[in-house]
């Protein structure tokens, strides 16, 4: 497993570098790296240091959206058909 790198040494500031994390695999694996620190109590919990940046959180891009007759359509006889049918 890839060695994820947490900038700091406060639980807090952990938190927002994973709710800036671009990907939801990025927060995944964050969230992973910040468990494990944790659990090496390698994390402080001083409140002192957080501020209104936590407010601030990005979340994945959307994907754009059309309407259902634009799309291809595809027979459930193949493994794309059967993927777009669930």
């Amino acid at each position: 497993m890839k060695r994820i790198k947490i900038d700091t040494d406060n639980l807090f500031l952990a938190a927002e570098q994973v709710l800036n994390a671009d990907s939801i695999d990025g927060k995944v694996n964050l969230s992973q790296a910040v468990i494990q620190h944790w659990r090496d109590k390698k994390l402080n919990l001083d409140a002192s240091i957080t501020n209104k940046r936590l407010m601030r959180f990005r979340n994945p891009p959307k994907p754009v959206l059309v309407d259902p007759s634009r799309l291809p359509n595809r027979s459930v006889a193949t493994k794309e058909g059967q993927a777009a049918f669930i």
